[in-house]
């Protein structure tokens, strides 16, 4: 997880990495103040360091990490802190990541290179969620994905090649069937409407899913 400010999220990633004894966490550089907030300890620190604030670099040191699992990155370097990390988890064999705090931050400009991430890691098969307060996104590639009646709030979907070839999508507010370009956002802004919905790509391309809390749902009602 990164160094972007954690809502609502932080408690969702609590209960995972307390129920889940086959997770596989990682810090990523200021993220290590989460673990420190509710006394966690992560499996490794990926980072370099310039995020972390007061006191976390003491409690880092003092959680006692094995060096093969403390990697401090220098500042300048070709990747980002999170692209790093993804890395790292992927040599450790996993084939399915959630990245907290991947959007939302002061710089924008990182949760671009996310997105890029998501999309990188989708070539190789493995499958990134990056998950927020209010938002949700993911990649699909030659594939379906299907959504319960249940699911309320907003999704659009992105190509984030130059086409998406044979895109389909049934049960939301707005069907299409086609081609989708990434230079105009025809699939921005769908909505979920008590049916099963479903978004699938039959051709070549890849899609960014961005899911969305409708500001219109009370009590922050959403699904996803």
């Amino acid at each position: 997880m990164g160094s972007a400010p954690l809502g609502k999220e932080s408690r969702l990633l609590k209960k995972l990495l307390e129920a889940e004894e086959d997770v596989y966490s990682v810090a990523v550089d200021g993220g290590i103040g989460f673990f420190a907030e509710y006394g966690l300890k992560p499996w490794c620190f990926v980072g370099d360091m310039d995020s972390l604030q007061g006191d976390e670099r003491k409690i880092l040191s003092s959680m006692g990490l094995p060096k093969e699992r403390f990697y401090r990155a220098p500042v300048m370097k070709d990747d980002t802190d999170m692209a790093l990390a993804a890395e790292t988890a992927w040599k450790a064999g996993c084939e399915e990541i959630l990245i907290f705090g991947g959007t939302g931050g002061e710089r924008i400009s990182h949760t671009v290179a996310n997105i890029q991430l998501m999309h990188a890691y989708a070539k190789k098969g493995c499958h990134i969620v990056m998950i927020s307060e209010n938002c949700r996104m993911e990649v699909l590639s030659r594939g379906i994905k299907v959504f319960s009646k249940e699911m309320k709030g907003l999704v659009s979907v992105f190509s984030l090649t130059d086409v998406s070839e044979r895109v389909e999508i049934e049960g939301l507010q707005y069907g299409f069937k086609g081609n989708l370009l990434n230079d105009r956002a025809l699939g921005v802004s769908n909505a979920f409407i008590g049916k099963e919905g479903r978004i699938s790509i039959g051709g070549e391309g890849c899609l960014l899913l961005v899911y969305e809390n409708d500001k219109g749902e009370q009590n922050g009602s959403s699904s996803f």
